[in-house]
């Protein structure tokens, strides 16, 4: 019974399960119309790329103070891919949701691109105007005096834990009944 159960989670959590069945005609298959035979499979070929447009939700942000930020941007029908680029064009984001979360950044200036990519990984669509997010973290005095504040709280509950367990009254035995 768990190898029952243990085989039908790892179907749920396996990334094949998840995925949409490709769209590829099959050859075999008997034509739409009258002359599509003729047409199957050239028709695909001979069609340039069709380029969607593709957008970011927000392009600028207020000054970010944390290092971390959330990027959203439209879906584009065919993208079975969505790949998030940084200024050096490293990839800081592969998948198939059109939302990135991206953190650890430093002080600077960050501009990001979207490409959306299809099965086969040719861009299909890519952002025209980057998403421009500037990061100038909080000032060490801010943050050392939060620090200082936290550690003071942790030390005062640190103080009474250990001063109630020593002023807690002794333990009572119950008065044993005498047959006197």
């Amino acid at each position: 019974m768990t190898l029952f159960f243990l085989s039908l989670h790892l179907v749920q959590v396996s990334p094949v399960s998840g995925q949409d069945p490709s769209i590829i005609p099959d050859p075999a298959s008997p034509s739409e119309g009258p002359g599509d035979d003729d047409l199957r499979g050239h028709a695909i070929e001979q069609s340039p790329a069709i380029e969607q447009p593709m957008a970011f939700e927000q392009t600028e942000f207020a000054v970010n103070k944390e290092g971390y930020v959330s990027l959203n941007w439209n879906e584009v029908a065919g993208a079975s891919e969505y790949v998030l680029l940084d200024a050096q064009q490293r990839v800081q984001y592969r998948g198939a949701f059109p939302v990135a979360f991206v953190s650890g950044l430093s002080n600077g200036t960050y501009p990001f691109h979207v490409q959306a990519k299809d099965a086969d990984g040719k861009v299909i669509a890519k952002t025209q105007i980057p998403a421009v997010v500037v990061v100038r973290h909080w000032p060490m005095k801010y943050a050392s005096g939060l620090f200082f504040v936290g550690l003071a709280v942790f030390l005062i509950l640190v103080f009474l834990i250990t001063w109630g367990s020593w002023r807690a009254p002794p333990e009572r035995d119950e008065p044993s009944e005498d047959p006197s």
